[in-house]
């Protein structure tokens, strides 16, 4: 059976009918007709008839069912697809535009009283009717500036809403690049001047890589919200600072002893930790914040370079 010309032409006509173009199923349909019905020797006119729709019309009709599938998945394959790449780049049209409107927020809500917040530190620096005042002035207005230039840099990256500093604040033209743990002194220098006694263990000190900027501004950042939290709720404890660069990673901790007095009664949003959390394991790092045995808290972060 198999060696018959019946179920080889079958075969191949099915092919064709799935492969071919129009003109050539045509073209091998009308011929494999003609051939089928045509009587030869041994075979009836009933068997010859028979035969055109059992080898010739059945697997071209199934030839062309199955490229007529084929053609329907392909477009709708297509179609979504489409449809993915339309809604991927809507998607990305609305996050920027979120990005534009947060980093407007963050320009007319925050940046413009820190702003009222280094000049009246510089009037109040001006005359100051003592040098500790003055001086306490001085830190203000410094600590307010700084602040400008990281919110600058923020809102650069949000959505350009910071490309120009506020009015009347003294703050530079250019922007500053961000801090990383080259900045981990003036850090806890201001740290210290807020009335925290802060212990920096830093080997060698901390040298910028520009190969791990990322991972530099990361850490850095760790380091400044956990003595944040010490300024909030340990109330001036006792605080040591550990950072340090080995081969391939950045390490950093910063653990606060048992407070010695009452919290301050500062607003948060309770997100800073989940937030670092967050930022660390991003980058493929590891981050722990618990409670310590002497009743004090330890923050800590690893991250790969």
């Amino acid at each position: 059976m198999l060696r018959a010309p019946g179920p080889m032409t079958a075969v191949a006509l099915y092919l064709v009918a799935v492969h071919g173009r129009r003109r050539a199923v045509v073209a091998a349909a009308a011929v494999t007709t003609v051939l089928a019905v045509v009587p030869r020797p041994g075979v009836g006119w009933d068997s010859a008839l028979g035969g055109a729709p059992l080898f010739v019309w059945l697997p071209l009709a199934l030839g062309a069912w199955t490229a007529a599938r084929a053609r329907v998945l392909t477009g709708l394959r297509e179609r979504a697809e489409q449809l993915e790449r339309e809604r991927s780049a809507l998607a990305a049209r609305t996050r920027a535009e979120e990005r534009t409107r947060i980093a407007r927020d963050m320009h007319d809500v925050i940046a413009h009283r820190v702003s009222l917040i280094v000049l009246r530190a510089g009037a109040l620096e001006v005359g100051a009717p003592d040098g500790a005042t003055a001086a306490e002035a001085e830190l203000i207005r410094r600590t307010g500036q700084d602040a400008l230039l990281q919110l600058r840099h923020v809102l650069g990256v949000l959505g350009g809403a910071g490309e120009a500093a506020p009015e009347g604040t003294g703050a530079p033209g250019a922007s500053r690049p961000p801090p990383t743990l080259a900045d981990l002194a003036d850090l806890v220098d201001r740290s210290r001047s807020a009335g925290v006694p802060v212990e920096l263990d830093d080997p060698g000190g901390s040298r910028a890589d520009a190969a791990d900027v990322v991972e530099e501004h990361t850490a850095y950042r760790v380091v400044q919200e956990a003595l944040t939290n010490v300024h909030k709720y340990a109330g001036g404890a006792p605080t040591r600072v550990v950072a340090r660069r080995g081969s391939g990673a950045i390490e950093v901790a910063v653990e606060n002893a048992l407070p010695e007095r009452a919290p301050l009664d500062l607003p948060g949003a309770g997100a800073g930790l989940t937030g670092l959390r967050e930022r660390v394991e991003a980058l493929g790092g590891d981050f722990r914040a618990e409670p310590t045995a002497q009743g004090g808290f330890r923050v800590w972060a690893r991250l790969p370079t």
